[in-house]
């Protein structure tokens, strides 16, 4: 008998569950948001939907923002073009570009010339204002005390120099200044 209760109570137990699975889909879920559990579960969804869309708007800004500046960049660049060579009116915007990237690139490269003429001109004016003296492009420096050519050789190699070699009657006349 205790077997056949046992078989009885999950029959007496399925109408129940057919009563659950006939709700249809839109009551099971009206149930359970209106739980706390539900009502938790909705809470956290719509902060994360809310964050997603913040989040998505500030990306389109973002984007929107680098679109106009790379637009404004374009157009400085063409105008900057059109102004040395007006053939750049009828040129595309990719020819243009790859234009003015080789002109900046020699432009850069004669940067760094004039940086290093500018040092060299900075070291020439030291020189010539201290001991030193210019005679057909070339500087010398004469040393006011004897020393031995090892010596005067350690001198002129610390300020990158060479010593001087007399190779003819006009640089002779150097001796005497």
């Amino acid at each position: 008998m205790a077997a056949e209760d046992a078989k009885q109570k999950p029959d007496d137990a399925k109408p129940a569950d057919d009563k659950e699975e006939k709700k249809p889909l839109k009551e099971k879920l009206k149930d359970f948001f209106q739980s706390t559990m539900g009502i938790y579960i909705a809470i956290v969804m719509t902060v994360i939907f809310i964050a997603s869309a913040i989040i998505c708007i500030y990306i389109c800004v973002l984007q929107w923002n680098k679109t106009a500046d790379l637009r404004n960049a374009m157009y400085l660049v063409r105008k900057f073009m059109i102004s040395k060579d007006t053939s750049y009116e009828q040129k595309g915007d990719i020819e243009t570009i790859f234009d003015a990237d080789q002109i900046a690139g020699d432009l850069a490269a004669l940067a760094l010339l004039l940086n290093e003429l500018e040092a060299e001109i900075v070291d020439i004016r030291y020189r010539l204002s201290h001991d030193w003296m210019a005679e057909k492009n070339i500087l010398y420096r004469f040393a006011k005390q004897g020393s031995t050519f090892w010596e005067a050789k350690q001198f002129c190699e610390n300020d990158k120099a060479k010593i001087a070699k007399i190779e003819n009657a006009e640089e002779e006349i150097l001796d005497g200044w």
